[in-house]
């Protein structure tokens, strides 16, 4: 895993720290994956950012109105949007 990685991901962590990370992990049980889509296509008006090309920075994600209030509500309650929905 760590040769296809390569130079793409750079970390801080000890070697230990990702034995440990690891370890917690495939001890984790009864887990459940929950995914948020914040982009839109340019057409849409459900998601929270568009994309566009900055001449500096090149392509980058703006929050739609030039706004965050949207995204810092999502992610202010995913988690107990997560426990809620796991509930039901």
């Amino acid at each position: 895993m760590l040769n296809s990685l390569g130079d793409n991901v750079k970390t801080d962590m000890q070697a230990w720290e990702m034995k440990r990370l690891y370890d917690v992990y495939s001890q984790m049980k009864d887990y459940t994956l929950y995914q948020r889509v914040i982009d839109s296509s340019d057409d849409s008006e459900v998601g929270l950012v568009y994309g566009m090309q900055d001449p500096t920075f090149g392509d980058i994600l703006v929050p739609k109105g030039d706004n965050y209030d949207k995204i810092h509500q999502l992610f202010q309650n995913i988690f107990t949007a997560c426990l809620q929905s796991r509930s039901t």
